[in-house]
């Protein structure tokens, strides 16, 4: 839940706290939770409403196991998933496996375990080359305390199979194409919440994926996948009403106001 950090606020979410729970028979955990300020509140008051909830405080947060962080992501906000993965490889180190048992592995389990974060937030490329060598160390020694000469290289080992390599996933590719998913699902569905949200922002652009310094994280995000998304997407034109001739792209990245004419394309309709 997102207040300003107000006396007003508590007595307004304590009233929703109390509703919720009358009606749900349920009851807040005040040990497991915890409430967030914005560096900029003052220390008093963040005391004040923190002892008025009873909650903990605490710098960052997570919200379904996503970092909640509002600067530029570091390796150590996602040491979790370095440590899920070297975690999973250490139990699996004493039972011996073959190089068929590990690849099913590394398909099955260890390339799953970082693509929920991947898809929901930004994930730095020395985490995800972090992971990878944990991943060659498996699968060339069977375990994470020896090491062995790796036989083919990595570039051919996480080719498709049709294609000479082992299947296994790249994960900077993994990103880009979750990304880009992202980005669509931000064309496709203008009609949600936080694709409002990010148009009411951003869509002044003249590009539609297009970030500058200041720009949120998290829009950055969707615009790494978004020239990918633009490229592998088709108009859908049902009636029409929405549709810019001028001004969507259609068989380029830039739409045709943007393309050199002797017609004055300022005085066409839209």
């Amino acid at each position: 839940m997102f207040a300003p950090a107000t006396c007003r606020a508590v007595r307004i979410l304590n009233s929703i706290f109390d509703t919720y729970c009358s009606w749900s028979g349920q009851k807040i955990n005040k040990v497991k939770s915890s409430i967030c300020f914005s560096k900029k509140k003052k220390g008093s008051m963040k005391r004040m409403i923190a002892n008025k909830w009873g909650f903990c405080t605490q710098a960052e947060g997570k919200y379904l196991g996503i970092p909640l962080i509002s600067r530029r992501s570091v390796k150590a906000d996602f040491q979790y998933i370095i440590d899920s993965v070297r975690g999973r490889i250490s139990s699996w180190g004493t039972r011996h496996l073959s190089l068929v048992g590990r690849v099913t592995l590394i398909n099955s389990v260890l390339t799953s375990i970082p693509i929920f974060s991947l898809f929901h937030t930004f994930v730095p490329a020395n985490v995800l080359a972090e992971i990878e060598k944990l991943i060659r160390r498996f699968l060339w020694s069977d375990n994470l305390t020896s090491n062995a000469a790796h036989l083919v290289a990595w570039e051919h080992v996480t080719k498709p199979k049709n294609a000479g390599g082992l299947g296994i996933h790249r994960l900077e590719e993994w990103r880009s194409i979750l990304v880009a998913k992202l980005a669509f699902n931000f064309l496709s569905n203008a009609d949600t919440l936080w694709v409002k949200c990010f148009k009411a922002k951003y869509e002044n652009r003249e590009i539609t994926f297009s970030t500058k310094r200041g720009d949120s994280w998290a829009w950055k995000l969707i615009c790494q996948g978004g020239t990918t998304a633009l490229q592998n997407s088709m108009w859908k034109i049902g009636s029409g009403g929405s549709t810019k001739v001028m001004g969507n792209a259609w068989v380029d990245s830039n739409p045709f106001l943007r393309w050199p004419t002797f017609i004055n394309t300022t005085e066409m309709p839209p």
